[in-house]
């Protein structure tokens, strides 16, 4: 029997602020001053990949808006949103870093640009060639709170982070935890969905 070792998965998550990423302006057409509470050099950096929002003053629905940076693994990513009237447009994409923003209108009043408490870690991709597959994840909640779970995707995650996932039966944890998987799954992440200052680190045993 071959057996693999793979990890750490480590996740912590930033708190959740309509400012981390973008200070209140009223920009027009063109990019967007990266300039919020976890802004240095025009690059806004967040504790785990998490979820970023757009916080319109006025009615920004006629305006997309372009979200460029990194994803949980480093890699480059972009996703566009359409604002939100006097309300917040969130993104589908965790982004781990934000290097710009740019938009296609003038904005009605005000815009910040923040994140959520969301966050995703890096992922892990399993061997598929092996012909029968058994995984075994230890979550451990090393300090802090947290409610978390470990999830996976069908998709192959080594050029982009996938777009379609699934929890794991082991469901929602606040506490270390185990998960496993006896078919196939192309990738694994941890996802935080409520923390005060949570971090997680797991490993996975791979067996087949």
């Amino acid at each position: 029997m071959d057996i693999r070792s793979y990890g750490p998965l480590a996740l912590t998550t930033s708190a959740a602020s309509a400012v981390s990423i973008c200070a209140s302006q009223s920009p027009g057409a063109g990019a967007i001053l990266i300039n919020g509470s976890l802004a240095s050099g025009g690059v806004a950096t967040v504790a785990g990949a998490q979820l970023i929002t757009l916080v319109s003053g006025g009615n920004d629905t006629g305006i997309t808006f372009t979200i460029t940076g990194t994803d949980s693994d480093g890699r480059a990513q972009s996703e566009t949103k359409t604002g939100a009237s006097a309300g917040t447009a969130t993104s589908t994409k965790y982004f781990k870093t934000v290097t710009g923003i740019t938009h296609t209108g003038s904005v009605a009043t005000t815009l910040t640009s923040g994140n959520t408490i969301d966050a995703v870690s890096n992922t892990i991709r399993p061997n598929l060639s092996t012909a029968l597959t058994s995984i075994g994840i230890g979550v451990t909640l090393v300090s802090g709170t947290a409610t978390y779970k470990v999830q996976h995707s069908y998709q192959n995650g080594d050029t982009a982070h996938p777009t379609l996932w699934f929890d794991n039966t082991a469901g929602a944890k606040t506490a270390s935890s185990e998960a496993t998987y006896s078919t196939p799954v192309a990738t694994v992440r941890l996802l935080i969905s409520a923390s005060a200052s949570g971090l997680l680190s797991a490993n996975i045993v791979q067996a087949g």
